[in-house]
């Protein structure tokens, strides 16, 4: 019994939840959420407020800044990644109060919660409505109405044809978050394929295949990647 109830108060005092971190935010509890990822994957999405100290950089001049009266939250991708781990293990031996973030960016997303992105704020103030989305191959334009919603997350809503009543297009949408994920995507292998969308966007995929070239005709019209071939865009460097 002893040694269980000391695994789960250990639990408790090593991790925490989004719910938990989100309540001690608003309260503005003395928490500094430290992004344990790399300054790609960081500036195409993290958590409002999170700094980048990716965890390999974690020492005591780049955490200098860093108040030890304060409890120090790590996270990484998710259930996938242990960068937080490494992370919340490096600032507890530089004599930080850790804890690490259950699930990471990915459920902190699942549970409603808004992040902040570099591509997210320069996709809102250049791509305006009536934009006509680039297309390898399209017979007619595809166009951006506005933004709305798109499985339960702010989208970039948009037009595509309807063969069968011109006057009556049809509409998809790519929410902020999928965005972000192929955007970090492209930062870090340099290429945006379909095969990678279809597996790692499944929803945004199954909506339609002109999701994968919106995103990638979002991204040339950016100056971020450019049309390569069926099915592949590459960084634009």
């Amino acid at each position: 019994m002893d040694a269980q109830l000391n695994h789960y108060q250990s639990k408790l005092a090593f991790e925490t939840d989004s719910w938990d971190l989100k309540v001690a935010l608003d309260a503005k509890e003395n928490i500094v959420v430290i992004d344990a990822r790399s300054p790609e994957a960081f500036a195409a999405e993290h958590i409002p407020g999170a700094i980048n100290i990716p965890h390999r950089q974690m020492t005591k001049e780049a955490t200098a800044s860093i108040n030890k009266d304060s409890t120090v939250v790590t996270y990484c991708d998710g259930i996938g990644c242990n960068a937080s781990t490494k992370g919340a293990l490096a600032m507890t031996k530089l004599g930080f109060r850790v804890k690490e973030l259950i699930g990471g960016i990915d459920w902190w997303r699942r549970d409603g919660y808004p992040t902040s992105s570099k591509i997210i704020e320069r996709i809102k103030s250049t791509i305006k409505p009536k934009t006509v989305i680039p297309k390898p191959e399209a017979t007619a334009p595809f166009v951006v109405k506005c933004w709305g919603t798109r499985r339960g997350q702010a989208a970039m809503v948009y037009h595509i044809p309807n063969h069968v009543d011109p006057s009556k297009p049809h509409e998809k949408g790519v929410t902020e978050s999928e965005f972000a994920a192929a955007y970090a995507q492209l930062l870090s292998t340099g290429e945006l394929t379909r095969a990678w969308f279809t597996k790692a966007l499944p929803g945004c995929a199954k909506e339609g295949a002109c999701n994968f070239t919106t995103v990638g005709g979002i991204f040339e019209l950016l100056g971020e990647a450019k049309y390569s071939e069926l099915g592949v865009y590459k960084r634009r460097i």
